[in-house]
């Protein structure tokens, strides 16, 4: 049962993680839980925290979610991410260009956790 579920929830799970994550449309769901293996990270998912540096490219080795079916609504849904691999870099003066801050402010706008990000600038509690 709770592999029928999973195959349902795929496309779902893939839809609300593509703000961060490149999906390549295969997901595991034997055992209950859905797996994605080898998934890219998006250039532009640490764009709303307003980090003093750039991700230039990432990888998850694999996605794992378990989600508890029988009690959804008393336990929590799990996400692990299992070896996850970041290259950061400083931006280069060049990125700093108004087209560039505008996309970033639209996004803020869009959000409005982000509106506050340049007063916790340095600090990721809460996020």
């Amino acid at each position: 049962m709770a592999s029928i579920l999973a195959n349902a929830a795929a496309p779902f799970l893939e839809k609300a993680l593509a703000k961060w994550l490149k999906f390549d449309g295969k997901v595991d769901t034997s055992g209950g839980k859905m797996r994605m293996k080898r998934v890219a990270i998006r250039e532009d998912a640490f764009d709303d925290l307003d980090l003093p540096f750039a991700l230039r490219g990432g990888m998850i080795e694999e996605v794992e979610v378990e989600i508890p079916w029988a009690r959804i609504n008393k336990e929590s849904v799990i996400i692990r991410l299992h070896q996850p691999m970041l290259l950061l870099a400083p931006y280069a003066e060049g990125e700093w260009d108004s087209a560039t801050e505008q996309r970033r402010a639209a996004a803020r706008k869009g959000d409005g956790r982000c509106k506050q990000a340049p007063e916790r600038r340095g600090n990721l509690e809460g996020i």
